[in-house]
């Protein structure tokens, strides 16, 4: 399906049942799921998975009432081949259901079922974002937005964010938003350091989008981030899911009892969970484990081991690592 076709289904007010939104730009399918509702109006609801809502869905509401169901990254829904026919066929009633996978595996039966519910949000290009802010903020000095864009390393999202800022500015002096966003960039009140950089790193070696986690990877390279630090973060960061993932629960209170976890950690990372099988979040953590050792003992040289580090994530997340 191509972002064209949703285009289309809204603006003729014929929504499909069924909607799955792939790809890095989660902010882009945000505001298609808010004109999804808009158009509809039906309630949105997020959920943890099709099984929490399984039994729901194919039950007769007395009030007719439906929703705008969210589930994110529902792993276990890519092999359980019941709930597909339940889908094709119609049986979930008058809901809208909208699944969200960072990535999607083209190779897997679940994508060549339902390519033709697949809406793929390509990462925009730094063209694309410019032009996208000065059509929202028209008063906005070209060069201004350029140099906005490159210190947001041409994210959309992020670049939002920082106009977010810069109209709180405008509103405060009040002054013009132009000027504003010039003062902004000169004074260095826009600018992403090295630990935004890593957070964006290590979000998507969790959501499993390696483009990406490279791209991050190289740009934290370039602000000259220790490899040793790296590598800490990630292992912290996916021994974190690990703990959260085998708990089993989605009661925020228990896990951090149990687990001696933050509830801000376990908030973060509790719908990032079934993404990596637990078998593999082990075997990463082992991984990561042997390749601290290997930095500081200098077995391997610094400038190669993340490289290869992740590489072999990679492998284990795709079930090939260890294979001849």
């Amino acid at each position: 399906m191509e972002l064209l076709d949703l285009k289309n289904d809204i603006k003729e007010g014929k929504l499909q049942k069924l909607y799955i939104f792939t790809g890095p730009e989660q902010v882009i399918a945000d505001t298609y799921i808010h004109k999804i509702a808009e158009i509809s109006k039906k309630e949105v609801k997020y959920c943890y998975s099709m099984a929490e809502i399984y039994n729901t869905l194919t039950m007769v509401r007395l009030d007719g009432q439906s929703f705008v169901y969210i589930i994110s990254e529902d792993k276990e829904l890519l092999s359980r081949e019941v709930y597909w026919n339940a889908i094709l066929e119609g049986k979930l009633g008058n809901h809208i259901i909208i699944l969200r996978y960072h990535v999607m595996d083209k190779r897997k039966k679940f994508y060549t079922t339902f390519k033709d519910y697949i809406v793929n949000f390509e990462k925009l290009s730094s063209n694309v974002v410019q032009n996208m802010i000065l059509k929202r903020y028209k008063s906005l000095n070209e060069d201004d937005v350029f140099r906005l864009v490159n210190r947001c390393v041409g994210d959309y999202g992020r670049t939002l964010l920082s106009m977010d800022k810069v109209e709180r500015l405008s509103k405060i002096n009040n002054e013009d938003i132009s000027i504003s966003l010039n003062k902004a960039l000169e004074e260095n009140l826009i600018n992403i350091d090295a630990q935004d950089v890593l957070q964006d790193f290590l979000d998507c070696m969790v959501d499993a989008d390696y483009e990406m986690a490279f791209f991050y990877y190289y740009l934290m390279r370039s602000y000259g981030e220790a490899e040793l630090k790296i590598i800490t973060y990630l292992y912290n960061t996916f021994r974190a899911i690990y703990q959260i993932q085998s708990h089993g629960s989605k009661n925020v209170f228990n896990i951090a009892r149990d687990t001696g976890l933050y509830n801000q950690i376990i908030e973060t990372y509790l719908n990032k969970t079934n993404i990596y099988e637990t078998e593999d979040l082990i075997d990463i953590l082992q991984l990561l484990r042997k390749c601290e050792t290997d930095i500081k003992s200098g077995k391997i040289d610094n400038s190669i081991v993340m490289d290869k580090c992740l590489v072999d994530i990679f492998f284990i997340y795709n079930g090939i690592y260890g294979e001849d």
